[in-house]
């Protein structure tokens, strides 16, 4: 009985820890780095005679932003190393629609739409190496509710709404944009959303308090239940897009990647020691 029971102990621990093979930095370690380098912060890798290119960018969607310089200058030395053979391009969140120029593709998501305009000028394939929905609700599982992790995927719609809304031409609301949440996870419709804020929040829901959604859901200074699932999702995520990198490493591809700085950071130490 008791060498079933380790047996299936150590089976537990092994899924548990099976994406945790990577060494990610800490929150701690990022946020120290992150007050000594300058943004955008870019490095690359080299295995052989692939490489990997990373530009960690700010999350700003406007097209004088000098960043914008910079990502096409190192963009053109990934194109002249690689002489755009073999490659793939590697975006944040979802495949990007390709956009008709550099500006509209910028105003539409910053530097991973960009990239993703450039990479169709060179006939490179673009990926999103995010972990499956699942994938996150089991990880999260181990720690959170199904409650906390329904409210947190839906305290990011928020963000993200607040982000869209400054490049629509005329006002939307909040219940409109949610739709497409609704048609994909009817379970997270805002009756029971407002259950799970008072329950957490002993308040009423305040969709227009966008200040405190961006505490909640800020994983450098995680604050309170929602905060430090948001964290463990970054570590999630941090671990599967190094996880992607290594499966494309090992069928060949030279690899252009394009996300958040601070995920550049943790992810780096981890990429280069593959």
């Amino acid at each position: 009985m008791l060498s079933r029971f380790l047996l299936f102990f150590v089976l537990v621990i092994a899924v548990t820890c099976s994406w945790a093979k990577y060494e990610i930095l800490s929150y701690d370690e990022c946020l120290n780095l992150l007050q000594e380098i300058s943004l955008p912060y870019m490095f690359t890798h080299q295995k052989g005679e692939q490489v990997v290119y990373y530009f960690g960018e700010e999350h700003v969607c406007n097209p004088e932003h000098k960043q914008y310089l910079q990502l096409e200058h190192f963009w053109q030395e990934f194109v002249e190393k690689t002489k755009s053979k073999n490659c793939v391009v590697l975006v944040e969140g979802q495949v990007r629609k390709v956009q008709n120029s550099k500006q509209e593709a910028i105003f539409d998501g910053a530097g991973g739409s960009l990239v993703a305009y450039l990479a169709r000028q060179e006939g490179i394939e673009q990926f999103c190496p995010e972990p499956d929905r699942q994938v996150v609700y089991n990880q999260l599982s181990c720690q959170f509710s199904k409650e906390e992790i329904d409210y947190l995927q839906f305290a990011h719609a928020v963000i993200q709404f607040y982000t869209a809304i400054e490049h629509y031409q005329e006002a939307v609301s909040f219940e409109k944009y949610y739709e497409k949440y609704l048609q994909r996870c009817e379970f997270l419709n805002l009756s029971y959303i407002s259950d799970i804020h008072r329950n957490l929040f002993n308040s009423d829901l305040d969709i227009e308090n966008k200040q405190f959604f961006y505490e909640i859901t800020n994983p450098a200074c995680p604050k309170g239940i929602i905060g430090q699932a948001c964290r463990q999702l970054t570590i999630i995520r941090d671990q599967c897009i190094v996880d992607q990198i290594d499966h494309f490493l090992q069928q060949g591809k030279n690899i252009f990647v394009v996300y958040g700085c601070s995920h550049a950071v943790m992810q780096e130490k981890a990429i280069k020691n593959l």
